[in-house]
């Protein structure tokens, strides 16, 4: 990692990883592996979500354009691709930075590419083109038998954290480790919670521990259930509740809250099961 920060050297210019590498663009044979795994997974992985040289990172991916749709992408002769298996880090990143409605609008963007009928796995990458254009692609791919893009079997694995990090995602400090805090539906749909309809997940493994937890909302309040199922490979310290923009008061029934509410989070000890309502 002390390698890695001395070699970064941010350009606004450059197309592939901000580092001083041992070869340059001209004599990379594959710039968009460089391109896809190196930068959008390394910014919030490798370095770390919160630390400094991933928020340079994210701005130079953001300055250059290779942020489409919220996905990954690369601008090569004049034609975008898009990496949706490749935008973990991305996602990660919105994650640590509480930015749920960025998050449902890119993993929409996975689900609609990774669900394509055409497809017989969800493809590797995705390029823009117009009507046109397809048309004569998809009639080249019919006299040859062939796709033009490599189709792989990572978007579905994605798709599916993406989903466990819906209702549960581990705090991660900027050296990358977990802090032993498990956030509750860090990034639901709002209108989730304006229904009468209750929902639930069963013990959807975390670091910490499996946790399932139900949601009940009604008319004026909304109870939730939490329940953690044993220890993890790190020790559980905490939970993180999300609340809704509108709650009012709550009361926590059963278990111990540790600290005042903070920017839409309610902070809970560790405990067997947890019971919460919460009016608005």
């Amino acid at each position: 990692r002390k390698r890695l920060l001395e070699r970064f050297r941010p350009s606004p210019d450059s197309g592939y990883l901000p580092l001083a590498l041992d070869d340059t663009p001209e004599r990379i044979t594959a710039p968009t592996y460089y391109a896809q795994y190196a930068s959008l997974v390394l910014e919030s992985a490798l370095l770390g979500n919160g630390s400094s040289t991933a928020r340079q990172l994210m701005r130079h991916l953001e300055h250059t354009g290779r942020i489409q749709a919220g996905l990954a992408s690369e601008r090569s002769e004049g034609r975008v691709s898009l990496f949706p298996a490749a935008s973990v880090g991305l996602q990660l990143a919105r994650l640590h930075a509480g930015d749920a409605e960025a998050f449902l609008r890119s993993l929409y963007a996975m689900m609609a590419l990774g669900l394509d009928a055409d497809w017989f796995t969800a493809p590797e990458s995705v390029d823009l083109m117009t009507r046109e254009q397809a048309a004569e692609q998809r009639r080249a791919q019919e006299s040859r038998f062939a796709l033009s893009t490599e189709p792989t079997c990572a978007l579905p694995a994605v798709i599916l954290q993406c989903l466990r990090r819906m209702f549960v995602y581990e705090e991660r400090d900027a050296a990358d480790l977990p802090t032993g805090h498990v956030q509750i539906l860090p990034a639901i749909p709002t209108r989730w919670l304006d229904q009468t309809k209750p929902f639930y997940v069963k013990q959807l493994p975390t670091v910490c521990g499996k946790v399932s937890v139900v949601v009940t909302p009604e008319k004026g309040k909304i109870t939730y259930r939490i329940r953690h199922h044993g220890a993890g490979v790190y020790p559980l310290k905490g939970f993180k509740l999300r609340l809704p923009a509108n709650a009012k008061s709550i009361k926590v029934l059963t278990g111990k809250e540790v600290s005042p509410q903070r920017q839409g989070w309610l902070s809970l000890a560790p405990a067997t099961e947890l019971v919460v309502v919460v009016t608005r």
